[in-house]
């Protein structure tokens, strides 16, 4: 009587390349959590930090104005990025 092996389901992978799968996705989830670690310890950008001083008057009318046209100044940009021509690397 001869044993006939059972023909793998779609989308699993046995033997040999499912074992180099499983190291392969293990491999990249230990990459992505580094990554993540790298990420959450970095010491955050200037901007992040949080404001403690209390402004108020002309100083704190000066922030409000400050910060407003820097948000118009980063919307500026933005839309000029996204209406320019793709460089041609991005070209398929």
């Amino acid at each position: 009587m001869q044993i006939q092996e059972e023909a793998a389901p779609a989308g699993v992978i046995r033997g040999a390349d499912g074992k180099f799968a499983i190291i392969e996705a293990n491999e990249l989830e230990s990459f992505g959590d580094g990554q993540t670690d790298a990420a959450n310890t970095r010491i955050p950008y200037h901007s992040t930090f949080m404001q403690t001083a209390d402004v108020r008057g002309a100083d704190g009318k000066y922030s409000i104005i400050e910060a407003n046209e820097l948000e118009a100044f980063g919307d500026g940009q933005t839309d000029a990025a996204n209406t320019r021509i793709p460089y041609h690397s991005t070209l398929l």
